[in-house]
């Protein structure tokens, strides 16, 4: 039972990561100025990562980079105003 909780919160995550990676990977001037904000920032990483549903380790790895950006992404949202996503730092 406790891992079909687990199971539910992970999907919710991924859902809502998901949701944000799309949003600044589906407009070009979004993720031109993103990457400029994490360039700006100093991040180690400047691209965010598309999920693939085909494979598992996509998920993964989309995570992964999210939680290394996760500073960046938040102030993102943060200048672009998006009050919809439930990230927090």
């Amino acid at each position: 039972m406790l891992f079909l909780f687990n199971l539910g919160i992970f999907d919710k995550t991924l859902s809502e990561v998901i949701r944000v990676v799309n949003f600044i990977k589906a407009s070009a001037l979004n993720n031109r100025l993103f990457d400029q904000l994490c360039t700006d920032m100093g991040a180690e990483h400047t691209h965010l990562l598309f999920h693939t549903e085909v494979r598992w380790l996509s998920k993964g790895r989309v995570l992964t980079r999210f939680y290394e950006l996760r500073h960046e992404i938040h102030a993102f949202l943060i200048q672009k105003k998006v009050r919809s996503c439930r990230i927090t730092h």
